[in-house]
């Protein structure tokens, strides 16, 4: 699946109102800056500067939220609820 096919979809776990509006490939342009996220599904720490996905939730009246996931196969697991 692609990843522009999660657009729309809202995530297992979530309060039913949370959508997918971005899904991209990612990574922070600046080697020097050694920002460390954990990915939403599996907890893995994940260096910016390395190729991730970063994923923008509409969260309704809180407004967006970005989050970050270790790969595809991360990302089809947290939809999906696996």
């Amino acid at each position: 699946m692609a990843l522009s096919d999660y657009t729309g979809r809202r995530p297992g776990g979530t309060n039913g109102r949370t959508r997918i509006v971005r899904i991209v490939r990612h990574h922070r342009w600046d080697p020097e800056d050694d920002a460390v996220k954990p990915c939403i599904n599996c907890g893995e720490r994940l260096q910016l500067h390395e190729r991730h996905v970063l994923v923008t939730l509409d969260e309704g009246a809180s407004g967006d939220a970005r989050y970050h996931l270790c790969d595809e196969s991360c990302v089809r697991r947290w939809v999906d609820g696996e």
